[in-house]
């Protein structure tokens, strides 16, 4: 299928899921915005879904790059809403697995702008290449192994195992992870997420127009922002992401704490991340977390669940979306690797400078 043909099939279940007519959609939103000529991570633009959904009278319409995280999209169209730009939106992310390198100006390391003219001289155009520095950074800061480092990988082909939807349905040991081969040292291939064919769709309306929406949670918070620094470059601490800033920002805008958690849908574009994820959002002990995932956090006995679904490592990457997604459903009740009675989830996104969180609840807050 076309990256175009995995959007419209995802918006049109999404929008068939709420019980709403296609013709009530009066917003698109999408992650990311569409690049001239394509960057590796673009989709297919709005004005293609609109026709093909046959929407007729879109009020609102926006995509956005991943400067405030790959959920800066779905922060957009809830600001939106709020402001009374739109009624309902349809929300999504598609891609196809790339077929070529992943490097700025295609094949040419020449032909770069902004920060990749400081990296691609050097061979660092991928996401691994730059990840590996922050990630061992924060590994000597909190004296993190390796060992612990693989939990996050362990727990999500663990969840992966048992959903069907997953593109690895095998778990992982600790011996087959440290057999694994490097990319950048942390960083072993199996701390990085899977490129994968595939899209997501997600229907967010304002309260007071969803009366006849099926299976509702609400969006009780949300959180982004890069706190000391915009760009990977000159972030000063790269112990630190900018996850700390976004959650300090989600959990000023609520009455809920993170002992009110039930499940965490932690971004793992590359594993380290979900680690520094689960402490900024004060899930995990600073510095800990992969010892107290070692120790068995997120596993169905342990008070929240961490990746329920498989996450990016185990089902594979779709920006973020995915976790959002998933932690809908947890609270819905329809997820993959149900938690029982789960009535607060918190879905997150990216890393270094780009972060975003969402707090989602079973039941209206405020």
């Amino acid at each position: 299928m076309t990256e175009g043909a995995l959007a419209v099939q995802a918006c049109r279940r999404a929008i068939a899921d709420t019980g709403l007519d296609p013709s009530e959609i009066d917003g698109i939103s999408m992650f990311p915005y569409r690049a001239t000529p394509p960057n590796p991570f673009s989709g297919p633009d709005i004005p293609f879904v609109q026709r093909a959904l046959g929407l007729q009278r879109l009020r609102w319409w926006m995509s956005t790059t991943g400067d405030h995280g790959q959920l800066g999209a779905v922060i957009a169209t809830v600001d939106a809403l709020e402001a009374g730009r739109a009624k309902h939106v349809v929300c999504y992310r598609a891609h196809r697995r790339q077929q070529r390198r992943y490097l700025a100006g295609g094949d040419d390391p020449t032909r770069v702008f902004d920060e990749d003219e400081h990296t691609m001289p050097y061979g660092g155009g991928g996401g691994a290449a730059r990840g590996a520095l922050w990630a061992a950074r924060y590994m000597a800061v909190h004296k993190v192994s390796q060992e612990e480092l693989a939990q996050v990988n362990l727990n999500a082909r663990f969840y992966a195992a048992t959903n069907p939807v997953a593109y690895w349905r095998t778990p992982t040991t600790l011996e087959e992870y440290l057999d694994s081969r490097w990319i950048c040292p942390p960083l072993k291939i199996l701390d990085c997420d899977y490129p994968i064919d595939g899209a997501t769709a997600i229907v967010l309306s304002r309260t007071d127009s969803a009366d006849g929406c099926r299976s509702q949670v609400y969006v009780e918070s949300t959180g982004c922002g890069p706190g000391p620094g915009g760009t990977w470059l000159t972030w000063g601490e790269k112990s630190e992401i900018a996850a700390g800033a976004a959650a300090a920002e989600m959990w000023s805008r609520t009455s809920l704490s993170p002992s009110d958690v039930d499940v965490a849908e932690m971004y793992d574009g590359f594993s380290f991340f979900t680690l520094q994820w689960l402490e900024a959002l004060g899930l995990a002990p600073p510095g800990k977390a992969g010892a107290w995932m070692a120790d068995g956090a997120g596993k169905p006995e342990s008070e929240i669940g961490i990746s329920t679904d498989g996450g990016q490592l185990g089902v594979g990457r779709l920006h973020g979306f995915g976790k959002l997604a998933q932690a809908a459903r947890q609270l819905r009740g329809d997820a993959p690797n149900q938690r029982p009675n789960a009535s607060v989830a918190v879905a997150s996104a990216s890393g270094g400078p780009n972060c975003a969180c969402v707090l989602l609840t079973k039941e209206r807050i405020r």
